[in-house]
């Protein structure tokens, strides 16, 4: 787990550069951004999907920019929090940044840690034990915005479902344009939080970025139990290194 504090007062967003961005130089440039939500949501956008349209207003989908409570040690973190009840048993909570910076029309090697806490609003007393089930964490980089669409359900044309344009893969999967990074871990609402990390230092991604050397990132949660749960990202932070340009 990975905590950049002074006591309990958090940098501010911040960009790092090592190196200079020309084409004279050998390819070994890395951007590296860091979001502890001190004061807001830092430019990250929330998103939701993964269930029948006429059932959003009964999803509860919320969002907000609040301390949360760690620890005596610790006391209160700035936490970014996406929250959504998955009455269908299927909802995919992301959030979502555009990064600029990057050399334009560029392949980059992209790695991102994430820090959260996840709380069940409400009771589940299903099989968690069961490697299938539960809330997944899963991460991104994409040349164009990722978004949500509405597409027919595969069972009844005449329902349409909230789908992300993108491939994150199946509920405890990873897809063609998200990398899972595993089950996550959850507390009751009131208890102390459990601070959970995940990145993908053993599993890069890859991205292009556009003709402005823009790119977005994005970090969600796939569910597949019918629980209200509330994510609270602490800390992200996200690295680009430059490979090539194309």
């Amino acid at each position: 787990m990975i905590r950049i504090c002074i006591g309990i007062v958090l940098l501010s967003i911040s960009i790092v550069f090592f190196g200079c961005f020309n084409e004279s130089e050998a390819p070994n440039e890395i951007l590296v951004e860091y979001s502890v939500f001190d004061e807001d949501a830092e430019g990250w956008i929330p998103e939701f999907s993964g269930f029948p349209a006429e059932m959003e207003d009964s999803m509860k989908l919320g969002f907000i920019h609040e301390p949360i409570y760690v620890s005596e040690s610790i006391g209160n973190v700035s936490a970014f929090k996406q929250s959504g009840y998955a009455a269908n048993s299927n909802l995919f909570m992301y959030i979502k940044q555009q990064v600029s910076g990057l050399r334009a029309n560029a392949r980059y090697l992209v790695k991102i840690e994430v820090e959260l806490n996840s709380q069940l609003l409400t009771e589940y007393n299903g099989d968690l034990d069961n490697a299938y089930y539960g809330s997944f964490l899963k991460i991104g980089a994409f040349k164009a915005e990722p978004a949500t669409t509405e597409v027919p359900d595969v069972l009844n044309a005449d329902i349409a479902i909230v789908a992300t344009d993108f491939d994150k893969g199946d509920i405890n999967k990873g897809g063609d344009d998200m990398v899972l990074l595993g089950r996550i871990e959850y507390t009751n609402i009131g208890e102390t939080p459990i601070m959970l990390n995940g990145k993908n230092t053993d599993n890069p991604i890859y991205a292009v970025t556009d003709d402005e050397g823009k790119l977005w990132v994005a970090v969600g949660i796939d569910t597949n139990i019918p629980v209200y749960q509330e994510i609270a990202y602490t800390y992200i932070v996200a690295q680009f290194e430059f490979q090539s340009s194309l």
